[in-house]
């Protein structure tokens, strides 16, 4: 008799779920497409790490202002940063003889030949799962 009572409640809870599924998916497809979008591009912002179980919505809205209203400024102080770093490899190349920058080149279209092989790999992988599942 327990085995059945069992039975039974699971398959009342399976119908329950799947009918709050259906139901969900409906309203879903229902809403117009211009008002889920502007919820799905704020939410696509990432917070500070652990401030996503802590702020309120007003805070979380406050907090993506401020990073957008940063944003261009610290894209710029990237490209800086990128200009002076190639400035840097460029004056240590300098010191290198011919012989030794070939060397050196050599040995970075290698490295990034194993990059590329292991990104392959990796996306083969992945497919590979996908597929499985």
């Amino acid at each position: 008799m327990n085995r059945t009572w069992i039975s039974r409640s699971l398959c009342i809870l399976g119908l329950v779920g799947v009918s709050l599924l259906a139901g969900y998916s409906t309203s879903a497809i229902a809403q117009k497409p211009e008002e889920a979008a502007p919820k799905a591009t704020a939410r696509s912002q990432r917070l500070p790490n652990h401030y996503s179980g802590v702020v309120s919505d007003e805070q979380r809205d406050k907090i993506y202002a401020v990073q957008k209203e940063f944003e261009s400024r610290i894209e710029e102080k990237k490209a800086e940063l990128r200009a002076i770093v190639a400035e840097r490899d460029k004056a240590i190349e300098s010191i290198l003889s011919p012989e030794q920058l070939q060397v050196v080149e050599r040995l970075r279209a290698e490295a990034a030949a194993k990059r590329k092989a292991r990104a392959k790999a990796n996306a083969q992988s992945k497919a590979k799962s996908k597929d499985a599942a």
